[in-house]
């Protein structure tokens, strides 16, 4: 959904130190932001397709990822990269892009 070149533009990150780092904040933006979002996300029309055949159970609330969920995810893999440590909240920016997107439980 996102990339680590992405992530590093994001980040204006213009030396390859952290390359090895980088695919980690991918993997854990995309999770904070798709646990946030509590409904299955597909990068594309043609998987969002995919799964609803493959699985007709799948849950009515799918969607395919827009730009403003990829936004989120890149604002919060430059958060993670700023904040290390300590903070195990999305920030502010992510969330107010997200919830417009956002599966409340029990609705």
């Amino acid at each position: 959904m996102i990339t680590a070149e992405q992530v590093k533009s994001q980040c204006r990150i213009d030396f390859d130190d952290e390359d090895g780092y980088l695919p980690l904040l991918v993997n854990a933006a995309i999770s904070a932001c798709l646990a946030y979002l509590n409904r299955p996300v597909f990068e594309s029309e043609a998987d969002l397709l995919a799964a609803i055949s493959a699985n007709p159970e799948l849950d009515q609330s799918a969607m395919v990822v827009t730009h403003d969920i990829r936004m989120a995810m890149l604002i919060t893999a430059a958060f993670l990269y700023e904040n290390r440590e300590g903070n195990t909240n999305l920030p502010l920016a992510a969330t107010s892009l997200l919830r417009q997107h956002r599966k409340r439980p029990g609705v």
